[in-house]
């Protein structure tokens, strides 16, 4: 009996530790995603109302930080 209640104890300790361990790596995923999605500047690189070219000169004043590579076809 008294090891039943040893083993409900570890198990019980083990569920939580696992339910901790899930949670925190959702809660980083999510963190992190949102990180990413609200820090990634790739879509500053492109013409705000063109949107097909990264130099355009009807739109961006000079002297502006341009991006050079070029943009590949289809994305």
């Amino acid at each position: 009996m008294h090891q039943l209640m040893r083993h409900d104890a570890l198990r019980s300790v083990m569920d939580e530790v696992v339910t901790m361990v899930i949670g925190a790596l959702i809660a980083g995923a999510v963190v992190g995603f949102g990180l990413g999605f609200f820090g990634f500047k790739v879509r500053t690189r492109w013409c705000r109302h063109h949107g097909a070219v990264l130099r355009c000169p009807e739109c961006q004043p000079d002297g502006a930080r341009r991006s050079r590579r070029p943009r590949l076809a289809g994305s």
